[in-house]
């Protein structure tokens, strides 16, 4: 009985108390003083109302990559007793004036997202926190890569905590960010946190193919690279540059080496679906780098240029300390590296080598690849983290990405 009077003592439509009262409330509200006063109020109203909806106009476009978007907040009544009311529309080249119910999915997300970075840019709680369920839904590759810079910036001030099936969503740079849930034959749900040793796993876990890459770049350009640890350093190093690939909407796709062929097949493959590339090479690669300037010449103007790195390995570009700080954190040696064990006159393979020994010497294990894929993860962001200049010659080859993707 309590439960029904709580209801049917409210001022909404259904409750008999809403019922008795509303109607004498408007007649009481229905004379000319009162009309004036509530004119006064609607044009106040709407004044408020059109900075906070320039804004999501402009987030909105800038979202959609669509100038033309016009959101409308049309046909504002104020009443006493309902409260404040109006329709959400959206026009563009195409149509003018649909309800925001009327518009796609992925549309209305866009929306939301907007009034997220509103709310953000206000900043009026510093302990707000926006949870999002899937926001990728209805959106294509591209435009889930647009989103997801979007959800970043917003990351920047208020907390985030969103739930996704996206290989989009998954940060090469911050995968200290991401929990992974899976679950298992018996129907229970594991969590995983970070961990470098994951990261194969991560990728099996989510399904992640070499076709995936295109589909984070949205492709704009690829960068194509020799191994791992520019896979999975480059992404950093780009942000260290003051760029994103997500924004550039390129793809970073590992050739497993410097095998003309291979690269060969990549780079037609991307030609095939007008995508510009990229090719980094270690320096001993001089005949591959030949070779793919012939093809460029005669047959895959998709490739833009072919660059081969100066020092050596892309292993040269990370800091002797950095090498010591990543083996002690990441490969558990039996006593601890320090600088002065490796031979600073090595490069390229020999300094590969030189790593190697000095792993096997501190009982850290020898598996060079499992090195370099920390190298490529936790070294780059030691460098990030602690500010280290880019080098000239890779913010060279990520300006000149940008440039690339300028002209698309």
């Amino acid at each position: 009985m309590r439960r029904d009077l709580a209801l049917q003592f409210s001022m909404n439509k259904t409750a008999m108390l809403g019922k008795l009262l509303r109607g004498r409330m408007q007649a009481a509200l229905d004379v000319e003083e009162t009309k004036d006063s509530l004119e006064q109020v609607q044009n106040i109203v709407s004044n408020a109302l059109q900075a906070p909806q320039e804004a999501l106009q402009h987030y909105l476009r800038e979202q959609m990559r669509d100038d033309s978007i016009d959101l409308g907040f049309d046909d504002l009544v104020v009443d006493p007793i309902a409260g404040v009311s109006f329709n959400v529309t959206l026009s563009d080249d195409r149509v003018q004036k649909v309800l925001i119910e009327n518009r796609g999915a992925g549309t209305q997300n866009n929306l939301i997202i907007a009034l997220f970075r509103l709310v953000a840019e206000l900043d009026f709680d510093e302990h707000f926190i926006f949870a999002m369920e899937e926001p990728e839904n209805s959106l294509h590759p591209k435009a889930q890569r647009q989103l997801l810079s979007v959800i970043q910036d917003i990351s920047d001030k208020s907390q985030v905590i969103l739930t996704t099936h996206s290989p989009v969503f998954i940060d090469r740079s911050s995968f200290e960010h991401n929990i992974l849930l899976t679950r298992t034959n018996s129907g229970n749900t594991i969590a995983k946190t970070f961990n470098v040793d994951l990261l194969e796993s991560v990728r099996t876990d989510l399904g992640i193919r070499t076709s995936d890459a295109l589909l984070k770049g949205g492709g704009n350009c690829a960068i194509l690279v020799e191994g791992r640890t520019e896979e999975d350093g480059f992404p950093t190093f780009m942000e260290m540059a003051g760029l994103s690939e997500f924004q550039l909407g390129i793809a970073i796709i590992n050739m497993g080496g410097s095998d003309f062929q291979r690269a060969k097949g990549i780079s037609q493959l991307l030609g095939a679906y007008d995508i510009p590339c990229v090719i980094v090479l270690d320096s001993d690669a001089e005949q591959t780098e030949m070779d793919l300037n012939k093809l460029r010449e005669a047959s895959a103007p998709n490739i833009r240029q072919v660059f081969r790195l100066h020092k050596g390995t892309i292993e040269d570009y990370y800091p002797l300390d950095v090498v010591a700080q990543v083996i002690n954190q990441a490969l558990s040696p039996q006593t601890e590296v320090t600088v002065d064990m490796f031979d600073s006159t090595k490069h390229g393979k020999e300094r590969l080598d030189d790593f190697k020994k000095v792993m096997y010497d501190n009982q850290a294990g020898s598996a060079i690849e499992y090195l370099k894929r920390n190298l490529g993860g936790l070294g780059t962001k030691i460098m990030s983290e602690r500010k280290d200049p880019l080098d000239e010659e890779l913010a060279a080859i990520f300006q000149k990405v940008s440039e690339i993707v300028a002209e698309q």
